[in-house]
């Protein structure tokens, strides 16, 4: 239906004109990481780039007037299919490129999760089909196999599986696996977090000037422009698919009329699964007064834009901390956008940013659960080389005396766990055994 009003995603996210572009110039690819590859924004070429047109990384003109594209698990190496040629990048580095043969049925490229292996589709000149070929990331023709005579090859593909390719001859297609791999493609474990709960009663709301414990609370039951108060550490389930809240101790924060987190005071660490907005008020002191005027200005829309912000993110894990004329925003893993009075600051993963009471801002590396990992293991690595060093003096010998008799001691219950279990399993087996023989 032409009558009908075609939304775009400037429209969507409301930061730009709706009536350029709808789309993407060249090859849209979009990656795990939350970014993803097309046409750049500006000065033409193919970019690697977030959903605000931040270039990430910058190809170079590897178009044509066909273009197809694929990357791995981890969204490091890419693969780029035109017209004439297949490209591999490693980051952003190209690590090599290859020929291949178009006379008008489309071609295909696929990259392994693992990011090892890469299987595309060509036509060669001799015959009227198309073949596949595979070739490693340091650029090692893998290519064991063909398919069978008078098939032409019509799609490739590779995932956790193995790598595949589908075949047509005459009305038939057949799907093929080339072969699986040696070793399963395990990605990198996320970072622990906490159990988010569906309700809490860690909650004390402000009401007449005092503060009154609140009755047990889920996050979409939250009264709008009420303030809480965190009485102890606590993570919320947002719902569904939203992702989880987590809010540190003596926060205090509410929610508007569409619940959106508002941070008045502390700390939030979001782990959202869907795009979302926070809001933070700035305030220069503690007083209750203060933050309920503040908010019931905001709610009203008639707060300054200078004395807030606004943080927008997608698929993201980031934390926010406000404090008297600081606001902290450090990201985790995705990209967070930070709006204030029509200033726009986008912190992406592993960085930080803090504002000051005059809109001043410093960035920074955010290392997260990260850091108490690099210190234990520093910790650990200073601790074995003192230990060799100084085995020989008494403190030495005692201390690794001591450690002997722990691993000793862990080893001991470890054994007499496994012997438990093994005599908790036999004697279950066999009560089990008799009460079929019973039945029969």
């Amino acid at each position: 239906n032409k009558g009908l009003y075609i939304y775009t995603r400037h429209d969507i996210e409301g930061i730009k004109d709706s009536k350029q572009s709808k789309g993407y110039s060249g090859v849209v690819h979009f990656m795990t990481d939350n970014n993803l590859v097309a046409g750049c924004p500006k000065d033409g070429g193919l970019c690697k780039q977030s959903i605000y047109e931040n270039v990430i990384i910058n190809y170079g003109n590897y178009t044509s007037a066909y273009d197809e594209a694929d990357s791995d698990q981890n969204a490091q190496n890419l693969a780029i299919l035109t017209a004439e040629k297949v490209y591999f990048f490693i980051g952003d580095n190209k690590a090599w490129e290859k020929d291949v043969l178009m006379r008008g049925d489309p071609l295909s490229v696929s990259v392994s999760p693992g990011g090892k292996y890469v299987i595309f589709s060509t036509e060669i000149s001799q015959e009227p089909y198309r073949i596949f070929k595979i070739f490693t990331d340091n650029n090692v023709d893998k290519t064991f196999t063909q398919p069978n005579k008078n098939e032409d090859v019509v799609f490739v593909h590779a995932n956790d599986k193995g790598l595949f390719y589908a075949t047509k001859h005459n009305r038939t297609l057949k799907y093929y696996q080339i072969g699986s791999y040696t070793t399963e493609y395990n990605p990198a474990s996320p970072a622990p977090s906490a159990t988010p709960n569906s309700k809490t009663s860690a909650l004390s709301y402000w009401s007449d000037g005092t503060w009154h414990q609140a009755s047990q609370q889920s996050f979409n039951n939250l009264v709008e422009g009420a303030i809480y108060l965190a009485n102890q550490n606590i993570t919320l389930d947002m719902g569904g698919a939203n992702g989880s809240l987590f809010i540190l101790k003596d926060t205090l924060f509410s929610v508007d009329n569409y619940q959106h987190p508002i941070l008045l005071k502390g700390q939030m660490t979001a782990d959202f699964a869907s795009p979302q907005i926070v809001y933070a008020l700035k305030f220069d002191r503690f007083d209750m007064q203060l933050f309920q005027s503040k908010l019931n200005l905001f709610r009203a829309n008639r707060l300054n834009a200078d004395e807030y912000f606004v943080v927008k993110n997608v698929h993201t894990k980031f934390r926010l901390t406000n404090l008297e004329n600081n606001f902290n925003v450090a990201v985790d893993t995705g990209e967070v956008q930070v709006l204030n009075n029509k200033k726009t600051e986008t912190i992406t993963s592993g960085k930080q940013i803090s504002i000051d009471k005059d809109n001043q801002v410093k960035e920074s590396i955010y290392l997260g659960w990260k850091l108490y990992a690099i210190i234990a293991g520093v910790f650990a690595l200073i601790s074995g080389v003192l230990l060799f060093v100084y085995r020989k003096t008494k403190v030495g010998r005692t201390t690794l005396s001591i450690l002997q008799t722990i691993l000793k001691t862990i080893l001991k219950v470890l054994k007499f766990s496994i012997l438990l279990f093994k005599i908790i399993f036999n004697t279950f087996c066999k009560l089990i055994k008799k009460q079929i023989k019973k039945r029969k």
